[in-house]
C-alpha cells in the first residue's frame, strides 16, 4: 500500500460539469469528500487539511489571502499548496515522477531479472471499477497487515462509494491490476488530468510480493501511460512526511523516477499557528520519540513539524528566487504590470516593434504583417510573449519561441494564405525574397552549438520614455520563468552588433556571445544563455 497520507492533490480539470469543469472536484464530491471553491479554485480535504484539486503542473497561482479564506471557510487547521513547480534549483519540497518513454533496457540487470521472473507468474492489465468492487477490498485488507495497523483501511461502505464514483464521473479515476491466474493480488488507483497520471494509492497482497507483483504492475503501468498513451508524466506523489515509506526510493532506484522540485506553502489557522510555533523548538525530540514509539497521534504531530521545517526552508530559499508569475488583472494607477501576450495585444506590439527596431528587416514588411505575426505567436503552442503595462497601456514586450522552425511551420500551415496575401506586393523584389529566405534559414548559417538550441528570444522592445527603469529585466525574468515551465533550459538571441544597449542587457543577463553573422546586410551577434539566470542572482 502506498500514499495513504502522502501530501498533495490528486486531481482533474476539463470536461463539462460543475466546479467550472474541474472533473476531479466532481469525482471527490461523488466520493463524499469535502470540496469547496474559493476564487475559482477548487480545494478538498486531504487527511484533515485542505489542498488544491489539481496535479502540480496545473496548480493555479494561489495567494496567502486565498489560502486564509480557504482555512476560514473550511474550518480546517491549515491549507497547503505548491508553487514554482518544475524549478531547476533543488528545494526541500519535491514530486516523484517519471517522464518520457520507458523500456526494460533502462533498468538495472537486477531489476530486469525480477520483472521477467514476475511476468512468468503474473499478468497485469487495466481493470474496471466492477472488478475492483468485486475483489479490491480483500486486497486492501491484506495490504494493511504489512503495517501492523488497520488505520489506513477504509470501511467497506467508504471503499464502495469511492470506487463506484469512477463510473458516475468517467475519465478521471482508472484502475490497473496485477493477477495470479484469475486472482487479483494488487491494484493501483490512478487519477488522470491533462494527459498526466497520479498513482494515488497502490495496494498489494503481501503473499505475492515475492512473485514480484510490484515490479510487474509498475512496468505495465509505465508502458501503458508513457509509451502507449504518451502521457506527460506518471506521478507517485510529493515528498512523504506523514508516514514511513520506501516506495519513493523504490521508484527512483528501480524505475528511473526523478524529483521535480517546487516550493511548499502553508497557511495555518490562528490557533494552529500558535500551536505549531510553540512545538517547533521541540521537533527533534518529537522525531526521536516517533522512532521509538508507534502512535498515530504522535505520527501526525511529527508530520506537521516536519512539514513546518520544510516550509521554513522553502521560505529561506524563496528570498533568492524570482517572483511568482503575476495574474492577468488590471494594474493600478501608475503601477507596472506584467503578463503574457494575448492576440488583442498584437496591433500595439507590432507598432512598438516598427518604432523600436527600425533597422530590422521584419519592420519593413508593414504593420498588418507584423500584427499577424504577433497574433500567431500569441496563439501558437510553439511561441509566447510577455508584455509590460502601465495604466493598462503596453510599454514593453518580448516574444519567445520554444522552437523557431516549428513556429514558422505552425504559422505557415495555419495562416500561410493570409501571410502570402500580406506579402504579395513585396515578393516581386529579389532583395525582399532573399531577405525572407535569410530570416527563415539564418540558423543554418550559425555555429553548430546554436543549432542545438531551439528556444529563442525573437524580439524585445521598451518604449523610449520607460527605458532605464529595469522594465526589460522584469519582462525577461517573466519570460525565462515561462521558458523553464516549458522545460526550455537554454535560448539564443540574434541582435544587431551596433545595438549597444541591447547587447549590454543580454550580457548583463548572463548570455555569452557565440558568433557573429551578417543578416540582411547587418552585422549581428548571436548570444546563448540559460533561462535560470534570475534564479541565481
Amino acid at each position: 500500500m502506498k500514499n495513504e497520507l502522502t501530501s498533495q492533490p490528486v486531481n482533474i480539470k476539463q470536461m463539462p460539469q460543475e466546479s467550472d469543469n474541474n472533473m476531479y472536484a466532481c469525482l471527490l464530491k461523488q466520493q463524499g469528500s469535502y470540496v469547496i471553491r474559493i476564487d475559482d479554485i477548487d480545494w478538498h480535504d486531504y487527511g484533515g487539511f485542505m489542498v488544491p484539486a489539481y496535479l502540480p503542473h496545473l496548480c493555479p497561482g494561489i495567494t496567502e489571502e486565498m489560502a486564509r479564506e480557504v482555512v476560514r471557510v473550511s474550518g480546517r487547521p491549515f491549507a497547503r499548496w505548491p508553487s514554482r513547480y518544475g524549478m531547476k534549483a533543488a528545494s526541500q519540497w519535491w514530486y516523484i515522477l517519471r517522464k518520457g518513454t520507458w523500456s526494460l533496457e533502462q533498468c538495472s540487470s537486477n531489476t530486469r531479472s525480477k520483472i521477467r521472473r514476475g511476468y512468468k507468474r503474473l499478468i497485469s492489465r487495466p481493470i474496471s471499477p466492477a472488478e475492483v468492487l468485486a475483489s479490491g477490498y480483500e486486497v486492501c485488507a491484506k495490504a494493511v497487515t504489512r503495517y501492523g495497523s488497520k488505520e489506513f483501511l477504509p470501511s467497506r461502505m467508504v471503499f464502495e462509494k469511492k470506487i463506484g464514483a469512477a463510473s458516475i464521473v468517467p475519465g478521471v479515476l482508472e484502475f490497473f491490476g496485477v493477477f495470479s491466474g484469475t486472482q487479483l493480488v494488487g491494484y493501483s488507483e490512478n487519477y488522470i488530468q491533462d494527459d498526466a497520471v497520479f498513482w494515488e494509492s497502490i495496494w498489494y497482497d503481501p503473499a505475492f510480493l515475492s512473485d514480484y507483483s510490484s515490479y510487474v504492475l509498475t512496468a505495465e503501468m509505465l508502458t501503458h501511460y508513457l509509451n502507449e498513451r504518451h502521457f506527460k508524466y506518471a506521478l507517485d506523489g510529493c515528498r512523504s512526511i506523514y508516514h514511513k515509506s520506501e516506495v519513493q526510493e523504490y521508484f527512483i532506484n528501480k524505475f528511473g523516477f526523478t524529483k521535480e522540485f517546487a516550493v511548499l506553502n502553508v497557511h495555518y489557522s490562528s490557533r494552529f499557528a500558535i500551536a505549531v510555533k510553540s512545538a517547533y523548538p521541540f521537533r527533534k525530540a518529537v522525531w526521536s520519540l516517533e522512532n521509538k514509539w508507534q502512535n498515530s497521534t504522535l505520527d501526525k504531530v511529527s508530520g506537521v513539524l516536519r512539514q513546518e521545517n520544510i516550509r521554513r526552508a522553502c521560505d529561506s530559499q524563496r528570498a533568492v528566487l524570482t517572483l511568482e508569475p503575476k495574474a492577468v488583472v488590471p494594474s493600478g494607477p501608475g503601477q507596472l504590470h506584467i503578463r503574457e501576450l494575448i492576440a488583442p495585444d498584437a496591433g500595439r506590439v507590432a507598432e512598438m516593434h516598427i518604432k523600436g527596431i527600425r533597422t530590422g528587416f521584419i519592420s519593413t514588411l508593414g504593420i498588418k504583417f507584423l500584427t499577424a505575426v504577433y497574433q500567431s505567436i500569441a496563439t501558437s503552442k510553439n511561441g509566447f510573449g510577455i508584455v509590460a503595462l502601465r495604466d493598462d497601456k503596453i510599454i514593453g514586450f518580448a516574444a519567445f519561441s520554444a522552437d523557431t522552425s516549428a513556429l514558422y511551420m505552425d504559422i505557415f500551415l495555419k495562416k500561410g494564405f493570409r501571410f502570402a496575401t500580406l506579402l504579395a506586393g513585396r515578393l516581386f523584389s529579389y532583395r525582399q525574397i532573399r531577405n525572407i529566405a535569410e530570416t527563415i534559414l539564418y540558423p543554418v548559417r550559425t555555429k553548430k552549438e546554436s543549432l542545438q538550441v531551439q528556444g529563442e528570444l525573437l524580439s524585445t522592445v521598451v518604449v523610449e520614455e520607460e527605458r532605464g527603469k529595469g522594465i526589460s529585466q522584469a519582462i525577461l525574468r517573466e519570460g525565462f520563468e515561462i521558458c523553464r515551465k516549458k522545460q526550455i533550459e537554454k535560448i539564443k538571441i540574434l541582435v544587431a552588433a551596433d545595438n549597444k544597449p541591447a547587447n549590454r542587457l543580454y550580457e548583463k543577463c548572463g548570455f555569452t556571445l557565440l558568433c557573429q553573422i551578417y543578416n540582411h546586410g547587418i552585422k549581428s551577434n548571436i548570444y546563448t544563455g540559460l533561462t535560470d539566470f534570475f534564479q541565481k542572482v
